[in-house]
């Protein structure tokens, strides 16, 4: 979903061309969506951050300004698209001619509703029919040279981050108890080397893990210093392989053990700009937690790290500079809201 510095930007010529490719930025076709693109001013450090807001919480104030709200806190004087998706165009731009008055400290260059067949903007006339969505092809062909593709829905995405099927649990029920047993036997420092080993090891093989390299971590993740210290030494560089790598291991285990798992995902989805998959492993956290607030506090002290960085919209940059200490990274952890952001991609 990266990516690469060295190639061109993309180019967003018309309403036409960001209708097209924001599905692309995002990772999945939105549905009863606002999505914002900052667009500037040249040289914001935000420019080219995409986030995904629900539709329907927006239309209050108080709503309005919990979602783009927060943007304009975060970045303000910023250059903001909005593009509302929806098969309600008209309850789209209610909601955008409601709510842009709230937004004073930042500029919104234009705001449409689209249902992906029409087209129409807040600043239109109240009689304009609307515009027909012009052809894509040539937005679509460069987004997909790149890498962006797009999933059919969100629910789709969320399956990258689905706990592993029960008759694999049972299959790999052995591994497990062997793998538990050796790690009762190692103390904290022991299991971290371990951990560190198995997962850099990986990554630099771009293999997937064994069902024990698996268990191994998510064993060894359940103590506090371990998942601490594979937290703060998650590199900016390379993090699409350490998010492949904690999807697959996703795969080996239960709710009962993902939610350390879940939060390094996150982080690497964070990191390489995928803030997709970054929500819908806070999502799949957050249910596992009401279940059981009391389960897994090694992996809810990342979680916690995770909802601050999420909720604050920084940009991936600033895990060159910020404390990684989990404990710090929480201080500001607070109310939950269904925003999904993608961390700033080249766009002009």
């Amino acid at each position: 979903m990266g990516m690469r510095s060295s190639q061109e930007p993309l180019r967003i010529t018309s309403i036409d061309d960001a209708i097209h490719l924001l599905p692309h930025l995002l990772g999945f076709q939105p549905e009863e969506s606002l999505v914002t693109l900052i667009v500037g001013p040249p040289g914001c450090s935000a420019e080219g951050l995409v986030a995904r807001m629900d539709l329907l919480p927006l239309s209050t104030c108080a709503g309005f300004l919990a979602g783009p709200g927060a943007i304009e806190t975060a970045y303000p004087s910023c250059d903001m698209l909005m593009v509302v998706f929806s098969q309600d165009i008209h309850r789209g731009l209610t909601i955008l001619r409601n709510g842009l008055p709230l937004l004073t400290r930042s500029r919104v260059l234009e705001a449409v509703g689209t249902d992906q067949v029409m087209w129409q903007a807040v600043s239109c006339a109240d009689d304009c029919p609307g515009h027909r969505v012009a052809n894509g092809s040539r937005v679509h062909a460069e987004a997909v040279y790149r890498g962006l593709a797009v999933l059919p829905n969100r629910s789709s995405l969320a399956e990258a981050v689905g706990p592993a099927h029960p008759s694999q649990l049972r299959i790999e029920h052995p591994v497990r108890v062997a793998v538990q047993q050796q790690m009762a036997h190692l103390s904290s420092d022991e299991q971290t080397a371990l951990a560190q080993k198995v997962r850099d090891g990986v990554v630099a093989t771009g293999a997937a893990p064994s069902a024990e390299q698996a268990w191994q971590l998510v064993i060894c993740l359940e103590n506090d210093e371990v998942a601490r210290h594979l937290w703060e030494t998650t590199p900016r560089d390379g993090a699409r392989k350490h998010a492949e790598l904690w999807s697959q291991v996703l795969t080996h285990c239960s709710d009962d053990h993902a939610l350390a798992v879940l939060a390094l995902h996150g982080l690497a989805c964070w990191l390489c700009g995928d803030g997709a998959l970054e929500s819908v492993s806070l999502e799949r956290a957050r249910l596992i937690h009401r279940a059981d607030p009391s389960s897994q506090p090694a992996g809810m002290s990342l979680i916690a790290a995770l909802e601050a960085t999420y909720r604050a919209l920084l940009a991936p940059h600033t895990w060159d500079v910020m404390p990684r200490d989990p404990a710090v990274m929480a201080l500001g952890e607070g109310a939950e809201e269904s925003i999904s952001v993608a961390a700033p991609r080249t766009c002009t």
